[in-house]
């Protein structure tokens, strides 16, 4: 798979990276108000906001129309989704690796 030039990437995965935050800060809310733990790190929760911030990922690229463009620069737009789902899950993995360690 043929991913797009730095630049660009970096600009998706710094997009990937704000949606990440706002899908744990809003389920960080939602645990404080159902008093449930502020940061879940099981496997149950962590896979849905992996998927979840990868299709708001998804769609803020359609949004912009950007799978079009990246087309035109012959990058596949599973490799443009796939790059959310990446950087989601390493930062799922750095917050459970932290949570284990404060543990």
């Amino acid at each position: 798979m043929l991913l797009p030039d730095r630049l660009f990437t970096v600009a998706l995965i710094r997009r990937t990276i704000w949606l990440w935050i706002g899908a744990r800060l809003m389920v960080g809310m939602f645990g404080l108000l159902a008093g449930i733990p502020i940061i879940p790190t099981r496997p149950g929760t962590v896979i849905p906001i992996i998927l979840v911030v990868a299709s708001l990922g998804g769609l803020e690229i359609h949004r912009r129309r950007e799978f079009l463009f990246f087309a035109n620069l012959g990058v596949a737009p599973a490799a443009v989704l796939l790059l959310g789902v990446v950087t989601a899950s390493l930062l799922e993995l750095m917050l459970v690796a932290a949570n284990s360690v404060l543990r």
